[in-house]
């Protein structure tokens, strides 16, 4: 809600005229939108109990009354703070007979509520349920035309947001009244160390309240997000929604609501939006965009090889492969398209160190951000993604690449390369002081992602891709042909560290060892536990449980890499496998196979392997 909106709803709330109101008419037409503008709503951390009953027993009888029913019992995480009671907005000044009753309601054991209103359209009067005498003196009264002036005061008292830190606040003051009446200093140190062994008690209630409260917003949010999805044309999603995502777990959001809606099409209606696809492909999007794309086709491409011949396009799997090669030849023969590329990774070098350049305003900048957002947010939304001076750099920098970026993308060739050449003259100038700047910014409040290095080494589309196609490793194998892993080869000896470990992994053990690219020279100093080591290696590629450390040798005029692979998930323990791989003679030469303890003790049994009996055996095999 914005700023604007948040007030234009409480001035409305303000020139309401409560002429002939009765009781129900305040309570759902005036204190119901004004508790959810105080952040309170059903089935939610900041509950509403509406007409909660309790028994009276004695000494409540004494009021000749049973029963009470109290209009409003506002929880917070299901614990009772306050309450409020409703009245009809005749007489338009709160009786007294009206506090008394609600103070006697918010004593009851059953609500034991610390503050009460008694509202009635008219006016709002806030009480201390334990701070009150004979003369019922309000700690805030408010009249409804006075509302957008003092809605901040209310707000800050009892808001859903406020009520916790303004009850401790109360803690402390009777705290302060308790202890000042004290003669031995020694009770001090006593009650001192009381609340340190009740803050101790409740701190694994508070870490099981932020699990619980992280895990259930992450649900929530991934809720709205797919409703969303769901809710938007395949347009809108091929073009828009799949410009966003930047990990596999935002993308496999968007394709799950993507592909319910997909796969209940008929053919001619899925060539069709294929198409829209390969044509956003074949166009200028970002890296993020593209890579998302790819990734869409990969998973789409299994039911759907050849397209419809009424088609500009031949088939699916010919225009990934064509996507692939664009991304690892950096478009070599699509020169518009490089230059491009080129500006996107210069944009974002140059706009990440110009924001340390000036950091003094930069810093103040994002830091009252994180201030405003943390004043604002409800602690569930913190304890779900807390905002950070980091986060909002990388957002900043994010959203004014991204807009220059569409705003050159209709440019020709010239220009580009012309702006790409000042962009990197300008950038030669900041790296003159650039590593002066940076030091003095602590390093929590640099930066989350490598923007300095973008395309000079650090490739963030090639890495960003094959992070994605890591899972489908099984579908991308079968769309490979052998000119494109002589390219990934070729790609690798030019030069490795410019392409992260992650896909170069990815690609030499699973992708190439599976293809028999590579022939295997055992050499293994142990005993003959495990002989058939194509096997084994088979075996734990299918599980998909190979990891990797790839390095490259300490001499350049060698095309020597040195790999690792281990058994993850394993709670026996793990293999490690050790060899060198032989680009240019395609060898890989094993040189030690050990088998050492993963755990040493108090084992953590991991879930992510199969659970069922077969796969039991297998792993026990």
């Amino acid at each position: 809600m914005t700023i604007k909106n948040l007030y234009d709803r409480i001035f409305s709330l303000s020139v309401l005229d409560f002429e002939g109101w009765n009781e129900t008419d305040v309570r759902e037409d005036f204190i119901k939108p004004l508790l959810n503008l105080l952040g309170y709503r059903k089935n939610t951390d900041y509950d509403i109990n509406r007409e909660g009953k309790h028994q009276l027993h004695k000494p409540f009888l004494m009021v000749g009354r049973k029963r009470i029913d109290i209009d409003y019992e506002l929880l917070v995480r299901k614990k009772q703070f306050w309450i409020i009671e409703a009245k009809p907005a005749f007489p338009r000044e709160i009786q007294e007979q009206d506090i008394f009753q609600a103070h006697l309601y918010a004593l009851h054991p059953e609500v034991n509520a610390r503050y009460f209103a008694v509202i009635n359209g008219w006016n709002i009067v806030v009480y201390d349920s334990r701070n009150i005498d004979e003369t019922y003196q309000s700690i805030l009264k408010i009249r409804v035309d006075d509302l957008p002036q003092k809605f901040s005061e209310l707000n800050n008292i009892l808001g859903s947001k406020n009520i916790i830190p303004m009850l401790k606040q109360r803690v402390f003051d009777d705290i302060k009244d308790i202890l000042s009446v004290e003669v031995m200093e020694e009770r001090l140190q006593e009650f001192s160390l009381g609340v340190d062994s009740i803050l101790e008690s409740v701190r694994p209630v508070v870490r099981e309240n932020q699990k619980n409260t992280y895990l259930r917003k992450k649900i929530e949010s991934e809720q709205k997000f797919k409703k969303i999805y769901l809710s938007s044309s395949f347009e809108e999603l091929i073009k828009l929604g799949f410009s966003f995502p930047n990990t596999l777990e935002q993308f496999n959001l968007i394709y799950e609501a993507f592909n319910s809606k997909f796969e209940i099409l008929n053919n001619v209606e899925k060539s069709k939006i294929v198409t829209t696809i390969l044509q956003v492909l074949r166009g200028r999007p970002s890296s993020c965009h593209r890579r998302n794309l790819i990734a869409l086709l990969v998973r789409l491409s299994p039911n759907n090889e050849m397209l419809s011949d009424s088609l500009s396009f031949s088939s699916i799997a010919d225009e990934i492969k064509r996507a692939i090669k664009d991304c690892l030849t950096h478009f070599e023969n699509q020169s518009w398209l490089r230059e491009l590329w080129q500006l996107e990774g210069n944009l974002y070098r140059v706009y990440y160190k110009l924001t340390f350049f000036s950091n003094d305003f930069f810093e103040t900048f994002f830091h009252n951000i994180v201030k405003v957002k943390k004043e604002i947010l409800e602690d569930e939304e913190l304890v779900f993604q807390a905002p950070d001076a980091p986060r909002e750099r990388v957002s900043f920098i994010e959203q004014i690449v991204k807009m220059i970026y569409y705003q050159c993308i209709g440019r020709n060739e010239q220009l580009l390369l012309q702006l790409n050449c000042e962009l990197n003259e300008f950038e030669s100038r900041l790296n003159l002081g650039f590593q002066e700047e940076i030091n003095k910014v602590h390093p929590e409040d640099r930066i989350l992602l490598n923007y300095h290095k973008y395309n000079k080494p650090f490739d963030f589309l090639n890495s960003g891709l094959f992070q994605f196609l890591y899972e489908d490793y099984k579908i991308v194998y079968s769309l490979l042909d052998d000119e494109s892993l002589e390219l990934i080869l070729k790609l690798i000896q030019k030069k490795l560290e410019q392409y992260t470990s992650n896909w170069v992994d990815v690609f030499l053990v699973k992708y190439l060892f599976n293809r028999n690219r590579y022939e295997i020279l055992t050499n293994i100093s142990r005993n003959q536990e495990i002989v058939d080591l194509p096997n084994l290696l088979k075996q734990l590629s299918d599980y998909g449980q190979i990891f990797t450390y790839v390095e490259l040798s300490p001499d350049d005029n060698i095309s020597l890499i040195r790999v690792s692979i281990r058994e993850r998930y394993n709670p026996s323990g793990e293999w490690t496998l050790e060899g060198q791989l032989d680009i240019k003679d395609k060898l890989i030469k094993i040189t030690a196979l050990n088998k050492k303890n993963k755990y040493i003790s108090n084992p953590i049994k991991p879930i992510a392997f199969p659970t069922s009996d077969k796969d039991q055996n297998e792993r026990n095999d």
